[in-house]
């Protein structure tokens, strides 16, 4: 949304009437924010309600009064210590955060589905000091990652959809694509590698990768490659981020590497099918997403399941 130099800033909010809960009066307001819609010339708004109250010198917000009710119980069980931290301090659940901002917005035709992992919590810092004023946002880099990563599963799914002319009738391409493999758990952060090692090298493209700097990403996959030449999941890597630059030969020279060291690896075969039906070579594609499927890579089963020939 754009304000026209000289043009008159419109009122966003709106008071709603109080009310009074537990013996504490609450104020309310109506929010309805301007957001463009993607392809259309139409504005569309995001609209939310706010409802505040102070309880012992905390300020209480919720969507509604029931919310509100809960938060004033909560609140009357805290016991007062003193404080000599910032001025407020707000840590939020990262994950239902973006749940409530994706529901408020408008739905749009490119619109898709989001499947956001586990995350952390986003902390807000609002502090006086000096006579001034500042404030922060803090977000666990890991979170961030996994943010992006989503987005651009997401975007890449829908791309998919849109392009399905490239492929035949029978080998739709709307599954999910090939991501870039950590060395760390799931659920457990990676350690940090002694800088100049392969590994190094790895993780630190792998981080571009992840931000979609995939131009970037190749240049340190190719020096964790120069330390080790038959590091399998650098090679894997970078034939990802050279299928993402549109250089299908390459991306495919590096992941057959990948899986002549590793024949037993689904996610490499996956990853080299998933390259060949980008090319347009639907049927050496299907020879490796059923090896795949075969050795338990869900994203390949998948595929298979809802790609499937139809009988004559």
């Amino acid at each position: 949304y754009h304000q026209a130099p000289g043009e008159p800033a419109k009122n966003l909010f709106s008071k709603t009437p109080e009310s009074t809960l537990y013996g504490n009066k609450v104020f309310g307001m109506d929010c309805e924010v301007p957001v463009g819609i993607p392809d259309t010339s139409a504005t569309d708004k995001i609209k939310f309600q706010l409802r505040a109250t102070s309880v012992n010198n905390l300020l209480l917000i919720a969507p509604n009064d029931e919310g509100l009710k809960q938060l004033i119980k909560m609140a009357a069980t805290l016991d007062k210590q003193p404080y000599d931290g910032p001025l407020m301090k707000m840590e939020m659940d990262l994950g239902a955060y973006i749940e409530a901002v994706r529901k408020m917005i408008p739905q749009t035709k490119g619109n898709t589905k989001l499947d956001m992992p586990d995350l952390g919590s986003l902390v807000y810092t609002c502090d006086m000091e000096n006579k001034k004023f500042s404030n922060k946002y803090v977000v666990q880099i890991d979170d961030i990652k996994s943010m992006v990563a989503a987005l651009k599963q997401a975007q890449g799914t829908a791309v998919a959809a849109e392009d399905r002319y490239r492929y035949s009738a029978e080998q739709s391409f709307s599954q999910n694509a090939p991501t870039m493999l950590h060395d760390a758990e799931k659920g457990q952060k990676p350690k940090p590698k002694k800088e100049g090692t392969a590994e190094f090298w790895l993780d630190k493209g792998m981080l571009y990768a992840t931000y979609g700097n995939d131009k970037e990403a190749i240049k340190y996959f190719k020096k964790s490659l120069a330390i080790e030449p038959d590091n399998t999941r650098a090679l894997f890597n970078l034939g990802l981020s050279y299928s993402s630059q549109g250089h299908y030969n390459l991306a495919i020279h590096n992941l057959t590497q990948a899986v002549s060291l590793a024949p037993d690896n689904g996610d490499y075969l996956y990853g080299l099918g998933w390259v060949y039906l980008l090319k347009g070579e639907s049927g050496k594609a299907m020879t490796y997403i059923r090896s795949a499927a075969d050795l338990g890579n869900p994203d390949a089963q998948k595929y298979l399941l809802t790609n499937q020939p139809k009988a004559e």
